[in-house]
């Protein structure tokens, strides 16, 4: 969208948004990195960078400084960078939040994946559903209380799982707190 709105201008600088697009990235996947922060500094580049090229000028780094220092007086993206940096911060602790549960859950159901059934566990399903086609009692199921019984066992090597398998339950139903910081615990 850019290069088809600004063209050559914008790719001459496009490094101002690759980096804020990288600063994003890294905040989305679990890095601590304050947000305020990193629109803070996107304004301020992209400030001095449209102050270089409509007055056609380099400016050195005190001139920068001072141009950064006055972005509050001058206010130069009116409350643009403000309400931007709201909802990019509501949509990325929403999204960090979100990758992070999926994460949970991917290392759950791996480590469930790697555990392999006891032999007890295979003689009692092997028992549970073969033993009546031996007797020609191909419609019977097994009883309830025997097929509870059996799955116990089997899901006796799984139980050290419950206690991370409730915690990414929980966080699911539960809303992360938001805080601005950018800190692991939630934001």
């Amino acid at each position: 969208m850019f290069v088809e709105t600004y063209g050559l201008l914008y790719q001459q600088n496009s490094k101002i948004f690759t980096d804020l697009f990288t600063q994003l990235r890294y905040y989305y996947t679990g890095r601590d990195i304050d947000l305020k922060d990193v629109m803070n500094s996107f304004f301020n580049e992209l400030l001095q960078k449209m102050f270089e090229l409509l007055n056609q000028v380099r400016v050195d780094d005190r001139y920068r400084q001072c141009l950064t220092n006055t972005m509050d007086e001058l206010k130069p993206f009116a409350d643009v960078p403000i309400k931007l940096s709201m909802h990019v911060k509501r949509a990325l602790i929403a999204a960090r939040t979100f990758v992070q549960g999926l994460a949970v859950g991917r290392d759950v159901i791996t480590t469930i994946m790697e555990i392999a059934p006891s032999e007890a566990c295979v003689q009692g399903i092997v028992r549970m559903t073969h033993c009546p086609y031996c007797r020609g009692l191909t419609a019977t199921k097994p009883c309830h209380n025997f097929c509870m019984n059996t799955m116990k066992g089997c899901l006796a090597n799984h139980a050290e799982l419950n206690a991370a398998w409730n915690d990414y339950i929980s966080k699911l139903q539960r809303p992360s707190p938001t805080s601005g910081s950018g800190s692991r615990s939630g934001s």
